[in-house]
């Protein structure tokens, strides 16, 4: 059984680590859903490794909302064994 099957795991995590980025964007929601997230957090992993300053309240609404069309986009990706990901 994978994590995200689990009843009481309703979270999901974007990472992003490359040359411009090194955050970590999580959002909650109790019933997994994701309609309406009940928290949402993102921070500066090289800023703040232990993550302690969530910058997700500093930011405009439009890069709220690319953040959490980015993690739609990869929460709705899936792979099947054997065939590649359906992913664009």
């Amino acid at each position: 059984m994978y994590s995200f099957d689990q009843p009481d795991n309703q979270w999901r995590m974007l990472r992003v680590a490359n040359a411009t980025h090194n955050v970590s964007y999580v959002e909650w929601d109790p019933a997994f859903e994701f309609e309406r997230v009940a928290f949402a957090a993102l921070w500066d992993v090289s800023a703040d490794p232990h993550q302690q300053t969530n910058l997700w309240p500093t930011l405009a609404e439009a890069e709220q909302a690319a953040w959490r069309a980015e993690l739609e986009k990869e929460f709705a990706c899936a792979g099947h064994r054997g065939l590649p990901a359906d992913c664009s």
